[in-house]
């Protein structure tokens, strides 16, 4: 009986801190809109109040699967011709965003970010990783066995505009 017990303590253990690294929902789905959207760092059109924006996010680094320190949302639009990925990122201490890159395919590790990767291949294995900084700096890798190595010379077709608020 004391064996069973420990076994099903650690398992519970083990569940628990699983489950917890995936926050609820764990999907976002992308609106179809017809209106403009100007990309211009402002994602402040009526689009985009209305989109469904997700803000479960948790930490990945310091303490993983804690929620995030830091206000964060996202929202997702798209057009017959193109995706839109809206992202807030809010900071009690704006004046310490830490962003020096201006260069295309910067190294992104060292700075404050946003990051997405699409699974284009529906295979939760492979896909494209885009990644820009408080800048509109822009890197982009395609992604390979789950992460396990990187194409840094892939180089979609992308832009992206930021502005740095009172807010983050």
């Amino acid at each position: 009986m004391g064996r069973f017990f420990i076994t099903f303590l650690a398992w519970a253990i083990c569940y628990a801190t699983c489950k917890a690294q995936t926050s609820k929902p764990d999907t976002i789905y992308a609106e179809y809109v017809q209106e403009e959207i100007q990309l211009d760092g402002k994602p402040d059109e009526a689009v985009w109040k209305r989109a469904v924006h997700i803000n479960n996010f948790t930490q990945r680094e310091l303490n993983i699967g804690e929620p995030a320190t830091e206000r964060t949302e996202v929202a997702i639009l798209y057009t017959a011709k193109t995706l839109y990925i809206g992202f807030w990122g809010y900071d009690r201490n704006p004046q310490k965003i830490i962003a020096r890159e201006m260069k295309r395919d910067f190294d992104w590790g060292g700075e404050d970010n946003f990051e997405v990767i699409i699974d284009t291949y529906n295979d939760d294995r492979n896909g494209f990783l885009f990644a820009i900084n408080p800048n509109a700096a822009r890197a982009d890798a395609q992604v390979l066995n789950n992460g396990e190595s990187f194409n840094k010379f892939w180089n979609g077709v992308w832009d992206a505009k930021t502005t740095i608020t009172d807010e983050g």
